[in-house]
């Protein structure tokens, strides 16, 4: 929490009280969720891998 206090504070000139800055960090997490979702949502649609974190990138072709 002090992380995102420091970045509202120093990038947005914003300085939250503790009820704000927790509804601030839910909103943001909840996003977050969201993006996850529908992203995975598509990768399915279109019959993509799910991405894996532990994947090696792709070889170049030769």
């Amino acid at each position: 929490m002090d992380k995102l206090r420091s970045i509202l504070k120093n990038d947005w000139n914003i300085e939250p009280d503790e009820k704000e800055l927790h509804k601030i960090a839910r909103d943001l997490v909840g996003m977050g969720d969201l993006l996850l979702k529908l992203f995975f949502e598509d990768a399915q649609r279109e019959g993509l891998p799910f991405p894996s974190y532990y994947a090696k990138p792709n070889e170049p072709k030769s």
